[in-house]
């Protein structure tokens, strides 16, 4: 099986989102299912270029499921819920549509950290494509 490493990248004034995937993967005799990893961070500044930088050391991430997936290739206004058992902390998502026709917002939170990314129509079509295509690689259907 080849290697994932690629991302596809939405970046904007305000913040920036990364989705990769983390495809599955054989232990001994069972199948460990992958995901695919959001990551939302705001905008931090410019750099000397005038190029905006964002604050991915102080990220969100959220790891998607297939459950999570068919949400979101389903409807168009979603929310999310995440709580980790092992230190009851919570991230949550909502996908909803933006103030314009034809765009979309994806809305995270994390505790105290909260990060909204907007994608245009076309962001929104491959966010959608990738997370739909993912579905084999997370339940290990190509290995």
């Amino acid at each position: 099986m080849a290697e994932f490493s690629g991302k596809f990248n939405v970046y904007k004034k305000s913040s920036a989102l990364q989705l990769s995937l983390e495809p599955a993967s054989r232990e001994q005799s069972s199948i460990k299912e992958g995901a695919v990893f959001l990551e939302v961070a705001i905008a931090a500044g410019q750099n000397d270029k005038g190029n905006t930088t964002y604050a991915w050391d102080n990220k969100i991430v959220i790891a998607l499921g297939v459950p999570d997936i068919q949400k979101l290739i389903i409807s168009k206004d979603v929310k999310l819920v995440h709580k980790n058992p092992r230190d009851d902390s919570v991230k949550s998502l909502a996908l909803q549509p933006g103030k314009t026709e034809g765009t979309y917002g994806l809305h995270l939170n994390a505790g105290e950290k909260k990060v909204s990314v907007f994608m245009d129509e076309g962001e929104f079509f491959v966010f959608r494509r990738l997370l739909a295509d993912s579905i084999p690689d997370i339940l290990g259907w190509r290995l």
